[in-house]
């Protein structure tokens, strides 16, 4: 990634891609190349192990913390029975929300 796009030429961009190919050209000045640098950065993340649809009781706000610190929230809705969740999870909160799973 290279940063203050907005300060480069065309040419020296040219060389710069000829030296790292497949480099982002990003400005936080005029956004140029943030979304790109996002979607990047996201593709390169590792996913949670785990996917899980969950029933969680609103008593249990700790567990839906959890899944908010260490998870990616697919989907999440509030029912009367408690928190509805469809993540993706580390192995170790599965087991923790294994008793909640629909």
């Amino acid at each position: 990634m290279f940063n203050k796009a907005d300060l480069v030429d065309e040419d020296a961009r040219l060389v710069l891609r000829g030296l790292v190919p497949g480099a982002v050209f990003v400005s936080s000045r005029t956004g140029e190349g943030v979304e790109e640098l996002r979607t990047l950065v996201e593709a390169t993340l590792p996913l949670p192990a785990v996917e899980v649809h969950a029933v969680v009781p609103y008593d249990r706000g700790d567990l839906v913390s959890a899944v908010h610190e260490h998870g990616m929230i697919l989907a999440e809705t509030h029912e009367p029975e408690g928190t509805v969740l469809h993540a993706r999870v580390p192995a170790r909160l599965a087991g923790r929300l294994a008793p909640f799973t629909l």
